[in-house]
């Protein structure tokens, strides 16, 4: 399971709203088990939507990633977090 980090680690400069799903060439939206696996791979962290500095919001998940060189966060709606990080 995906690791629960703190809040403060969600700033305004590491918010990259869906330029995860574009850097990648899919979207969440259009969910399959690439992005599912792109998705799980690249995420290291999550924090509750709701506690976040930067944006928050009810009924998301803060995910942060980190590519090798960056770390940027998004938010997943609670759905999207379940499919992809606790449904197999």
């Amino acid at each position: 399971m995906l690791e629960k980090i703190e809040s403060s680690l969600f700033t305004w400069s590491s918010w990259r709203a869906d330029d995860f799903f574009h850097v990648f060439g899919c979207s969440i939206r259009n969910s399959n088990h690439i992005t599912k696996k792109l998705i799980i791979n690249a995420a290291i962290g999550y924090c509750d939507g709701s506690k976040l500095p930067c944006r928050p919001k009810v009924n998301h998940v803060g995910v942060m990633f980190w590519n090798g060189t960056d770390y940027w966060w998004t938010h997943l709606t609670n759905l999207e977090f379940i499919h992809i990080f606790v449904e197999k």
